[in-house]
């Protein structure tokens, strides 16, 4: 499940993980479907360091360095990397 939303300069693109929402915001001369792309793979890796966000909220904030460093080797000089989840580990 994804959603965008277009200005005239740029494109949010949003998933919602439980109570909260992931957002990458991209051109609009970006490629949409990489976009998507990218936007599930940095679902899946907060989904991996905070998989219980319905049981403890405060799972984004106790692991937000190692998301954040993980979020870094996905996407690079704004540009994203591939890599899978074995690979970030």
């Amino acid at each position: 499940q994804h959603t965008y939303v277009e200005t005239d300069e740029v494109r949010f693109v949003y998933q919602p993980l439980e109570a909260h929402y992931l957002v990458l915001i991209t051109s609009k001369a970006s490629n949409i479907l990489q976009d998507m792309e990218t936007l599930r793979m940095l679902a899946r890796v907060v989904a991996e360091h905070a998989s219980h966000l319905s049981e403890n909220p405060q799972a984004l904030c106790e692991n937000a360095f190692e998301i954040m460093l993980a979020f870094d080797e996905v996407v690079s000089l704004g540009y994203r990397e591939n890599v899978n989840l074995t690979q970030l580990h």
